[in-house]
Formats: structure tokens, sequence, C-alpha cells
């Protein structure tokens, strides 16, 4: 889990010589407590990534990524208007992206966004945004 913990009491019950409610035992009830925290750590329902980008020679404004996986589908908006293109690698750092004969590369740490067409090379720094439910 990313920063965050959660710490189950279970040393004061112990001492207490009390059980969780309905008389189970405290080192039954700080396992299970403990197996429910780490079982919901990776839990994620929804994820959104967004990058909104400066004015460019591309003409993109925003990349929204809904589904970081090979194969998947990302949504570009291009001067008023949306396109698809598909994912074909994606890593924690990385996604690459390709089209055509258009390959895009965004870096998901920094934002920084790579978009090579026709041996022409465009670069561009992007503010990420990032919704998790």
């Amino acid at each position: 889990m990313s920063g965050r913990f959660v710490m189950v009491d279970c040393h004061s019950r112990l001492a207490a010589g009390r059980g969780a409610a309905g008389g189970v035992s405290a080192s039954v009830f700080c396992f299970m407590a403990g197996l429910i925290v780490l079982t919901m750590a990776g839990c994620e329902r929804f994820r959104h990534e967004k990058y909104s980008c400066p004015s460019n020679a591309l003409g993109i404004r925003e990349v929204t990524i809904s589904d970081a996986s090979a194969g998947a589908s990302m949504t570009l908006l291009m001067r008023g208007t949306e396109s698809q293109i598909t994912i074909g690698a994606a890593t924690d750092d990385e996604i690459v992206a390709t089209s055509g004969t258009r390959v895009m590369t965004i870096d998901r740490k920094t934002g920084r966004i790579k978009v090579i067409t026709d041996n022409k090379a465009v670069f561009m720094t992007c503010e990420k945004s990032l919704f998790t439910m």
C-alpha cells in the first residue's frame, strides 16, 4: 500500500486478557484484522490518469488513461477531437502506445511525453492528475 499504514492494537487486547466481541481470542482477532488489511492493500477498483498538456506542435491537449495495460486504449484530445490509441506496453514507470506511424511514450513519474512521427520527435511536459478509488 503506497504510503498508507494501518495499525491494529493487538497488544493492549492481549495484555488486558480480553478478546474481541463474541468471545474471539485477541490473537485470532488480530490475525483476522491483519489479513483483512493485507487483502485490501492492493484493492483499487478505479484508476484514472490524465495528462494535461501545454500548447504543442501536435495539438495534443489531453491524454486520458483508464486502463494502463497492454492492448487497452487511451484517449487523446487533439484540437477538439477525441481519438483512441492502443497501448503497446505499460510499466509503473512508462507507457508506450502506437497509432499508425506515431509512437507515443509517456513517463508516468514526470509527465513527460515524447511523440515520434515520420522521423520527427516532439517532447512536452504535461501535468499529471491521478484519481483512484
